[in-house]
């Protein structure tokens, strides 16, 4: 399957309007069908003990056009941490990790507080492209960050 290369923009859309909203890391899975993309937020602070408000932290699966590449939302997935740094695929395309930045307290629209990990989120990828959340491991990273996530041949 070829595909051509072209300038042009991912439909991202985050639900949240809050800022910072950011884009992050985009893989391709290995059958050059879907694309995976981060929506990444960080809580602004204050200057108080406060939670504060967060945009969307989340990964967009796209199924990829055989014969454009134009990209189609097919998924949104939640990601129960912070600031997705970046996301890795396991060589034969059946997991996909985020690693999320860091932990901090979160305040919803709905006013809901939410305690976010710092961390490593596990999904399964099926034949279709969609994820299916497997785990979350915590990593305690204190006042630093977490910034890279990859798999090591064994």
């Amino acid at each position: 399957m070829r595909r051509s290369v072209h300038r042009g923009s991912l439909p991202l859309r985050p639900r949240a309007s809050w800022r910072p909203q950011l884009g992050g890391a985009i893989a391709l899975h290995r059958t050059g069908r879907y694309a995976y993309v981060v929506n990444r937020a960080h809580p602004v602070p204050d200057g108080s003990d406060n939670p504060a408000v967060c945009g969307e932290n989340s990964v967009v699966v796209f199924d990829l056009d055989a014969q454009t590449g134009e990209p189609r939302e097919i998924q949104r997935v939640a990601l129960n941490g912070l600031h997705a740094r970046c996301l890795t695929l396991s060589p034969d395309g059946k997991v996909l990790v985020a690693a999320l930045r860091q932990s901090g307290r979160i305040m919803h629209d709905n006013g809901r507080i939410v305690e976010c990990t710092a961390g490593f989120a596990a999904f399964h990828i099926a034949d279709t492209g969609h994820l299916t959340f497997i785990r979350q491991d915590v990593v305690d990273v204190g006042r630093n960050q977490l910034f890279w996530a990859d798999f090591a041949p064994i």
